[in-house]
């Protein structure tokens, strides 16, 4: 039996042979919602549908994104990571010096 475009899926490999950029560039875009998701298909695989990666060839896959409702934002009350900015006034005067 043989896959039809629109229910075959493709691998990292195939999808980066299709579409000219890089992995990282790749993921990127996913995180960015310029490029579709992938779904997984065991533990650690990860698969794309062919029919979103020719819709990302031909672009008309962000003129599909853009007409579905946008994900919810993220929420602003989230605690940041790392250092706190410089601009913050520390307890005690010996960590105000530094």
């Amino acid at each position: 039996m043989q896959a039809t475009a629109s229910n075959r899926l493709l691998r990292l490999p195939d999808v980066l042979s299709r579409v000219p950029v890089s992995k990282s560039t790749w993921f990127a875009g996913i995180k960015a919602g310029r490029f579709p998701k992938p779904i997984a298909v065991g533990e650690r695989a990860r698969a794309w549908r062919e029919a979103d990666i020719n819709a990302v060839c031909d672009g008309t896959f962000l003129a599909e994104v853009a007409t579905s409702t946008p994900p919810a934002a993220a929420s602003a009350s989230r605690p940041r990571r790392g250092r706190p900015p410089k601009n913050v006034v520390t307890s005690s005067p010996t960590e105000a010096a530094r």
